[in-house]
Parts: structure tokens; sequence; C-alpha cells
């Protein structure tokens, strides 16, 4: 059940067109045994899976590509930004215990999840900026910058995500649809 929620929401993140993705899943789908399963058959494919939040019936399960994660909050400015956000650490191991920390401590999403998703930095500034208004687009997620850009992600985004739900539906297995980077 699991595998297909992944496959479902973070098909960009397997094929490798995208740092991560986050899903809110009921606890019995997300368990601790299902997330060792498919972290044991995405093995060697550069995929992680990390629990950010345990909420009610709920799990918020991020699954990342660390190494592609590393190199971007390795850029000055994502670097610059998440320590005007309290990050004091922005290495990856660093910048994960402080994103947990972060959503431990409040009910809502911190803002600065985009960054961990990988959206661009003068969208995630924007949509703190203008509190999630005055949006220039709005798809998966709000741009504020770079429209054309953004439009060209999110079709790739929609058609790598029809794509694998089709081929999970015709019986490609989890592990032959992770893109090994």
């Amino acid at each position: 059940m699991l595998e297909s929620k992944l496959i479902q929401h973070a098909a960009p993140t397997l094929a490798g067109l995208k740092v991560a993705n986050l899903l809110c899943l009921p606890k019995n789908v997300a368990t601790v045994e299902a997330i060792r399963e498919c972290q044991k058959k995405m093995r060697g494919k550069g995929i992680s899976l990390l629990c950010l939040r345990e909420q009610y019936d709920r799990i918020l399960l991020y699954i990342f590509r660390p190494k592609r994660l590393m190199k971007w909050l390795e850029d000055a400015a994502v670097s610059d930004f998440l320590k005007r956000q309290g990050y004091e650490e922005t290495s990856l191991s660093g910048a994960l215990q402080t994103l947990r920390i972060h959503f431990q401590r409040q009910e809502g999403f911190p803002h600065e999840i985009g960054i961990f998703l990988g959206y661009p930095i003068e969208d995630v500034e924007g949509f703190i900026q203008h509190r999630g208004a005055n949006c220039k687009y709005c798809g998966v997620w709000k741009v504020y910058g770079n429209v054309d850009e953004a439009k060209r992600l999110f079709q790739r985004y929609h058609k790598c995500q029809a794509v694998y739900e089709r081929c999970y539906r015709a019986g490609f297995e989890l592990p032959r649809l992770v893109v090994g980077i």
C-alpha cells in the first residue's frame, strides 16, 4: 500500500526530476515495517525516507534524494535563507534535524519546507513575504518568480506522475521505477 502511495505522490522524486516530495499518510499505511520494506527495495537508488512528524493517526513522510538535497543546501542563497529561518547547521543532517524540530514545534508547516522540496528560493521567499497571497501562478507550489520555468516543471512532473502510475498498474515494481542517481 505504501508503494502505491509513493508512486502516486512522489513519482518526480523517484524519477530523479525533483529533490523531494512530502506525503501525509495514515499510520496504518506508513507503518515502520512498510517504510523499512520500501527503503530496502530502493537501496542503492539514492532515495531516503524520513518521518518528519507523527500526529494523531497520520505520518508526514519525506521522500528525498540526499545527494541532490545536500548540493541544494550548499547553495549560498539557500544556506543564507535557512540561517535566517533559525538553521544554525545547514549540512544535510543538521538541516534535516532542525526541520524535524520545526515540524514538532508548530501545528502547520514551516514555510522553509519549500526549500527542502527543491522549490526555487524566490518562490519560497515570495510565499513568506506575501503570506501565500498575490502569487503569479499556482501549480505544484505558488510561483512568485519565473512562471514560464515553473509551468514547464509542473508539466514534466504531471507527465511523470501519469507515466509512473500507468507503469505501476501494468505491473512494474517499485525498484524498477526508481531511477538510480
